[in-house]
């Protein structure tokens, strides 16, 4: 509701009301969506914006040197952060094979990074 209401630049309670009116007059059954289907969107975000991250990360230098499964990690953790799709360091750890320390070292990095742009 929230989109299509930036799009047609308008306030979202009138998306809803439109959206029942609709649903009413169509005689639709159009049911709210379901967690399931919305996890691709949400996880497609983060991974655009993590590797926006990762890239900055790399011309920036801040890759160099260091392990690539940590700075990953810290880019997917700021993303989520960032995006309001929270994942503990701890889970991106034993997915990235590293430590929580390092992957808070990387996040203090581009976080340092993003302040300095």
């Amino acid at each position: 509701m929230a989109e299509v209401a930036e799009v047609a630049r308008c306030e979202e309670p009138k998306v809803r009301l439109g959206y029942r009116v609709l649903n009413a007059e169509l005689g639709l059954d159009a049911k709210p969506r379901q967690p399931p289907e919305l996890v691709a969107r949400l996880a497609s975000a983060v991974e655009q914006r993590a590797q926006r991250l990762a890239r900055d990360a790399v011309d920036a230098g801040i890759a160099n040197g260091r392990n690539p499964n940590g700075v990953a990690a810290a880019c997917v953790y700021v993303a989520g952060i960032e995006l309001a799709e929270r994942v503990t360091q701890a889970e991106l750890a034993d997915l990235a094979d590293v430590t929580p320390v390092t992957i808070r070292n990387r996040v203090r990095e581009l976080q340092a990074l993003s302040h300095s742009n």
